[in-house]
């Protein structure tokens, strides 16, 4: 069994926290219309990456949801947002508490989401599960199938029963792909398929692909080939030979071209020569001129700075002047009195004032003069460094004028002759280089017939491959016996379900029958085949639904017998949909009785959700079992959202 157990539910809703308690084996919830009983099971399934019914109050007020449950060893937490479609956050704690966190996204997706295999939520559930990823054909014919993966999702077809669907066919014979999906869940679980049966398919279409890809890759070569007048390996060589003799009589001609042009052009060499001395001395002199122009723009800057500073000695002077007059009374730096001195002295410094006058006078003086003969002395450097300049730019001009002269006689004496030699030359190289790519192209084209006969042989090596996959199918398939044990112990225990619940037409005599391929399941009439009837002509609506819930009921109850890979989990939501609990009371009681009791011997393993208008006690006391009354009308017993009231 792959043993998936529910611990609690949790709504994040606008204005409340509702929370439900899932851990009991049996979790019973009915009530009233639109108490938000249905939506109980179509949340917990959305968090297992389903899709959610968009109620008004679920539209309205549903926020996020949190499932907490136990996979296999692992305490796990499924959230997803009511208005996130495509990823579950994915929490859990293995055996060893160390924790783990991923955002899984519903559908397979490209990227790795986790661990070596994990590129969807289900893959993350079957690994915390401990199972391998389900890999089948897509198609009964081999020749023509491809991989697909099984999900979870097509396991709880056989684990959640939508009231919508309860009375629609199991098998969703309506949907081609669910149909053919939930066919091979089926097999899987009675053992009519084992992973090492999937494996070896998968191993079979994919060498039957590389045959088919490399068969298709040599017959587009051979038609190339073909394409280009070359039917074997030996016509490309005589063609590869034939352009590499046209090669050598290019490389000759261009050979005889470059001879004829050094002997014609040697006459002109000493004019180059003089060309390469002229431009060495226009680059020396074009440097000298940088050189001077950098000199004369660092003067210029220091004679400014030296004017400035004969403008600053002049405004010294005149705050000197200015303060000359001023009777400190007290310190301008502190405030401290000033005690008076001699008349003739300086309040503040007490030096003799006629003394200090002279002083400063003198020192003015001579840093006046000095400034003006350094002002002097930095204008004849200029004037003779813009000298020097004009003189550069004047040979530099002339060295010009010298060497273009020399250009127009070197280029009037190669003229003549260099555009004849060029025209020829140019063709030459034509040649050359076509005929180079040419043979190159040739080379690769001789490897083609090795790769077509390389194709063919790995071609034929994959047939031989896929008939020992086959061979090997056939005998895996061969060794399945129990499965047809699993098959006939449902058969058995459906017909005792139907018996013990009283589904209507079912009799002692009565035989059931499941299809080995089709899978679908037949009642024959005291064993008469021709009387067979199933689902789809069962009758009313309620006899259908039970025929479904029955049917389950025995699939999983054959599942924990025998330990068959199927998830511990039930949901029904409502079972006795279309068949009326006062009309028909015997039916219901005894319904409900038979599940209880599978819940307390055979499937005590198996939680159940059960969704339902009607509410039976069990009779027996120590069954985990809980149940809810919802009504919008009660405040002792509130919907789903407790605050909620409308449709």
């Amino acid at each position: 069994m792959m043993n998936i157990q529910l611990k609690t539910l949790t709504l994040q809703c606008r204005e409340s926290r509702e929370v439900l308690d899932l851990s009991h084996q049996i979790s019973f919830f009915h009530g009233k219309v639109s108490s938000g009983k249905s939506s109980i099971a179509r949340i917990i399934d959305f968090c297992f990456g389903g899709s959610l019914e968009k109620t008004p109050a679920i539209t309205r007020e549903l926020v996020s949801v949190t499932l907490e449950l136990t996979l296999g060893n692992n305490l796990v937490l499924l959230e997803r947002t009511a208005t996130e479609s495509s990823n579950v956050r994915v929490t859990w704690i293995n055996e060893n508490s160390k924790g783990t966190t991923v955002s899984a996204p519903v559908s397979p997706s490209q990227k790795l989401v986790w661990g070596t295999n994990v590129y969807s939520l289900s893959d993350l559930i079957f690994e915390l599960l401990g199972i391998n990823t389900l890999k089948i054909s897509s198609n009964k014919n081999l020749d023509e199938a491809k991989i697909v993966r099984l999900s979870l999702r097509n396991f709880l077809w056989y684990c959640y029963l939508e009231q919508h669907h309860l009375d629609s066919s199991f098998y969703r014979l309506e949907d081609p792909i669910r149909s053919r999906n939930s066919r091979e869940v089926l097999k899987f679980v009675m053992g009519y398929s084992t992973q090492k049966v999937y494996e070896l398919e998968a191993q079979l279409i994919n060498s039957r692909e590389q045959r088919q890809a490399k068969l298709a890759t040599a017959t587009e070569l051979k038609s190339f080939l073909k394409r280009f007048g070359y039917a074997s390996e030996t016509d490309i060589e005589l063609e590869i030979k034939s352009t590499q003799e046209k090669l050598k009589i290019a490389l000759a001609e261009k050979r005889k071209f470059e001879d004829g042009y050094i002997k014609e052009t040697h006459t002109s060499d000493d004019s180059r020569q003089l060309l390469r001395k002229v431009n060495s001395e226009i680059s020396e002199k074009e440097s000298s001129v940088v050189d001077l122009q950098t000199t004369i723009t660092d003067q210029e800057a220091l004679r400014a700075e030296i004017i400035s500073t004969k403008f600053k000695l002049a405004r010294a002077e005149s705050v000197s002047n200015i303060l000359s007059g001023v009777n400190f009374t007290s310190c301008p730096a502190c405030g401290t009195e000033i005690k008076r001195h001699d008349k003739d002295a300086c309040h503040l410094c007490c030096s003799e004032f006629e003394q200090a006058k002279v002083k400063t006078s003198e020192s003015a003086e001579i840093l006046r003069l000095d400034l003006d003969s350094r002002i002097k002395e930095i204008e004849n450097s200029i004037e003779t460094h813009k000298k020097a300049l004009a003189r550069q730019q004047s040979l530099i001009n002339k060295l010009r004028l010298y060497k273009k002269q020399l250009d127009f006689k070197l280029s009037a004496a190669l003229k003549t002759y260099e555009s004849t030699f060029l025209a020829n030359a140019r063709e030459v190289d034509r040649k050359v280089a076509t005929y180079t790519e040419r043979i190159k192209g040739q080379n690769k084209l001789k490897e083609m017939p090795k790769e077509i006969s390389k194709l063919q042989e790995e071609a034929e090596t994959l047939s031989g491959t896929e008939q020992t996959l086959k061979r090997k199918i056939d005998e895996e398939r061969s060794k399945l016996t129990e499965s047809e044990n699993y098959i006939s112990a449902l058969e058995s225990t459906f017909l005792s379900t139907l018996l013990t619940v009283g589904l209507p037409g079912v009799g002692e005599e009565d035989e059931v029958h499941i299809n080995r391929k089709t899978w679908e399941v037949n009642i024959y009439p005291n064993g008469e085949e021709y009387l067979q009837w199933n689902f789809f002509n069962a009758g009313s609506g309620g006899k259908k639904t039970l025929f479904n819930v029955c049917y389950l009921l025995s699939l999983h109850t054959v599942a924990a017998r025998f330990d068959l890979p199927l998830p511990s989990i039930i949901m029904i939501d409502t079972p006795m949909k279309n068949i009326d609990k006062e009309v028909n009371e015997d039916l219901f009681k005894r319904f409900y009785d038979y599940l209880y009791n599978l819940a307390e011997v055979e499937l005590d393993k198996t939680q159940f959700i059960i969704i339902d208008n009607s509410y039976i006690t069990p009779s027996n006391d120590k069954l985990s079992f809980y149940h809810r009354y919802m009504t919008d009308d009660d405040e002792q017993n509130p919907p789903l959202i407790s605050y909620y009231r409308g449709a």
